[in-house]
């Protein structure tokens, strides 16, 4: 239990003890735990944490770094985010809940253009539903750019019923 430091070799990039990632923190039974920093390669594109850390896995509040530019500042559960925002380098900014495959659950996304998309969100999309939209001309049109993640403008149907498993209010809002 305490202070250390520990470089570990990389078989992914071929880096040898010394060489690849790097974590100085506190440690308790040989397992990262309480607060630290990682630097590395991890293949989701991450590149530096700090933050909590109990039992080897990051847990708790921490922010992340990215190559691509992201960053990620929120809530880490058993070393995958649950909660927070992501700055994206493009300039959108997404606040709300994760799962292990990205944004999943209740969301607001701001996109570099002004759009708002406020919402569910399923597998890192947003989780938008034709019969949960009114007053749009191209109805169907619109609803399959929301599925391919871009932008329309639209209004939400109040009176909708929520998918099977629950859901939320959905609305988009205009710069």
């Amino acid at each position: 239990h305490g202070q250390g430091e520990c470089w570990y070799a990389d078989a992914a990039t071929g880096a040898a003890a010394g060489e690849g990632s790097h974590f100085v923190g506190e440690w308790e039974r040989d397992k990262r735990s309480g607060h630290g920093v990682w630097r590395g390669a991890r293949s989701d594109g991450e590149v530096c944490f700090e933050g909590k850390w109990a039992a080897d896995e990051r847990h708790g509040v921490g922010t992340a770094a990215y190559a691509s530019g992201d960053a990620f500042e929120g809530m880490w559960v058993s070393d995958c985010k649950r909660l927070g925002k992501l700055a994206y380098a493009n300039g959108d900014e997404y606040e709300g809940d994760f799962a292990s495959k990205g944004r999943h659950g209740l969301g607001t996304c701001r996109y570099a253009d002004g759009t708002v998309y406020h919402g569910e969100w399923v597998d890192d999309k947003q989780h938008v539903v034709s019969s949960n939209w009114v007053g749009l001309e191209g109805l169907d049109e619109r609803t399959s750019r929301y599925m391919d993640q871009r932008v329309a403008k639209g209004a939400a149907n109040p009176k909708a019923k929520p998918p099977r498993g629950g859901g939320s209010s959905r609305k988009v809002v205009p710069a």
